[in-house]
């Protein structure tokens, strides 16, 4: 995943802790409760092997809600990374949005062993302004973002952030996806810009295309 790398470069610094109560198992969970709404998770095998460590964390949105894990699974098997879908964040009003992150990362915290700062947030177009929301309001607890095909932020200096913009793009152009990489970069944050030759649709990359 080398798109995804300058974000989770610590991914494999794992902080030990006390050995507590275990809530999943490795493997995929879905439509897990969380407030009105659910999320899902994918956890790695590490998990079990390494009892008494925290993990860094994926959280994934979707313009349309429902993310799954974009295909995310074998990259996030291979480096110890637990991946979090926000099913109800989607287009639309800032505050369901708000709701929905705030019950995943409190009922994620509750039942798995998640990393306090090496949490990172990714989404394409609308959910890529979504997870750079859920960035700003949790300043502390954040390591990066990748915001695909749009433009917002940008992130405090400390976190990391990497723009995809497609050249093609009509929908959100490639100008104002560089424009929110300047600006971020002129900022104080580690700052990446992925020039795809793609369209709003296409200039995307989940799955093995990141890596």
């Amino acid at each position: 995943m080398r798109l995804l790398l300058p974000l989770i470069f610590a991914s494999t610094l794992c902080v030990t802790v006390a050995a507590g109560s275990e809530g999943l198992a490795p493997g995929t969970h879905k439509a897990l409760k969380a407030g009105a709404g659910t999320w899902g998770c994918f956890i790695p095998k590490a998990y079990a092997d390494r009892p008494d460590e925290r993990f860094p964390v994926l959280y994934i949105s979707s313009p349309g809600g429902h993310p799954g894990f974009n295909s995310l699974e074998p990259w996030a098997e291979r480096r110890g990374v637990i991946l979090i879908s926000v099913d109800d964040s989607q287009n639309g009003p800032s505050e369901p949005i708000i709701a929905a992150q705030d019950a995943v990362l409190a009922e994620s915290d509750k039942v798995l062993r998640l990393h306090s700062c090496l949490r990172y947030a990714t989404g394409q177009s609308g959910a890529g302004a979504a997870s750079s929301m859920f960035v700003n309001r949790y300043p502390d607890r954040f390591a990066g973002v990748m915001v695909q095909v749009h433009s917002a932020g940008p992130p405090p200096k400390h976190v990391a952030v990497v723009y995809v913009g497609g050249r093609e793009d009509t929908t959100h152009p490639w100008s104002a996806v560089k424009g929110g990489f300047e600006t971020a970069k002129s900022s104080g944050c580690p700052a990446r810009l992925v020039d795809d030759p793609g369209t709003h649709d296409s200039a995307v990359h989940f799955g093995e295309r990141a890596a």
